[in-house]
This record gives C-alpha cells, structure tokens and sequence, in this order.
C-alpha cells in the first residue's frame, strides 16, 4: 500500500469510503434519482477532504463514483433511469423505481444474475465481459 503522502487523497482506503457513501446516499434518499455530478456534490459535503478537489481529484473522484454505482448496479440495487426532462444519465435505489415515474432503462445484462457472479461483484464493479462471462 502507498504512503497516504502519494495518493490521492490523504485517507487511507478512500475508494471504500466514497463507495459505502454512494450506497448510503442511495439508501436514505430511495426516492430521488442522482447524476454522478450530484452524487459527487452529497460526498463533498459529508467528507471535509473530498471537499474544493483538484482538477485530477475531481476526475479520479467521478471515476470512483462511475464505479461505485456500476457495482450497486450489477447487485441490482440501484437501476439506470431517465424521463421525460432528464438529459443526463441518472440512477435510482430500485424498490422505489416503479412509484417515481421514471423509466427502468438498466438491462437484464448488467445485473449479476447468479449467486457467483453477485459475490464477484460485491467487492469491485465487474467488467461488461466478465459478468457477461459469469452469468451464462
């Protein structure tokens, strides 16, 4: 493991961190659907040192949130939505998709759908090829 000095941030296990923060978000707001930008500005409010990033913070912090919610996805607990007056893509936790309006537009193929592929997915995001692989 590097020293806190070189990485990213001067936390150690920050990649888990924003992960659990993304499902938490996720789970006390069921009923609204998040934009990674939204998503990032939730994170930046609960934690003082994801807060005013760098232009390499604020990138490496959206590609950690992009993964974050892949991973929620493949274990089917959030779902890819849009709407009528969405223009960017948004996720929602999935008990509460049907009554909100929008529109489910995760397919079947990015959702883990046995129990070997889920507990790949439980620790990192999968690849498309990979979960594609694991679920057959």
């Amino acid at each position: 493991m590097k020293p806190t000095t070189e990485m990213i941030w001067p936390v150690s296990n920050y990649t888990d961190k924003i992960h659990t923060g993304i499902k938490a978000t996720f789970l006390t707001r069921p009923w609204l659907s998040f934009t990674i930008p939204q998503l990032r500005q939730y994170l930046e409010r609960g934690w003082p040192w994801l807060a005013n990033p760098t232009k390499h913070q604020a990138e490496v912090l959206d590609k950690i949130v992009k993964c974050g919610i892949q991973e929620l996805v493949q274990l089917g607990n959030v779902k890819k939505v849009t709407s009528k007056v969405s223009v960017e893509p948004q996720w929602q936790a999935t008990a509460t998709v049907a009554e909100s309006g929008m529109t489910n537009v995760t397919s079947e193929d990015e959702v883990a759908t046995n129990e070997l592929a889920r507990k790949m997915a439980t620790r990192r995001a999968l690849g498309r090829k990979t979960l594609r692989r694991l679920n057959a």
